[in-house]
């Protein structure tokens, strides 16, 4: 990604949008970014907090089921890490991802629901 539109995007007003607006099928990406790991399928402390970030800042917007299906995560997982402490600053770097990746969206004229998230993470189309 080049700087100008790395800066594009950070200057673009809608950018700043709320948090029932960001591209939610791009979570698990954002918060392996968040912590500079490629995936979050290794079991490092990097990667649980992480994933922690994720489930903490998706819960108060998303289902359960869905959050689990897009992390990659067992329900237990998700009870699990619902409650363990996680840094501000991890939860901002996640959120930032999160907005950098819907301000790309935006930007190529694809910005998909919800809906299509979970359809997407179910295998359908």
């Amino acid at each position: 990604m080049s700087w100008r539109l790395l800066w594009s995007l950070l200057k673009t007003p809608r950018l700043d949008r709320p948090d029932r607006e960001l591209v939610w099928s791009e979570l698990e990406q954002a918060a392996a970014a968040a912590v500079g790991l490629p995936a979050l399928d290794r079991p490092t402390s990097a990667a649980a907090a992480a994933t922690a970030a994720a489930i903490q800042l998706a819960a108060p917007t998303l289902k359960r089921g869905l959050i689990c299906d897009l992390l990659g995560c067992s329900s237990r997982t998700y009870w699990r890490l619902r409650g363990a402490p996680v840094s501000p600053a991890l939860l901002d770097a996640v959120r930032l991802q999160l907005q950098l990746r819907t301000g790309a969206a935006l930007a190529r004229g694809v910005l998909p629901s919800a809906e299509q998230a979970w359809a997407r993470a179910q295998g359908r189309r």
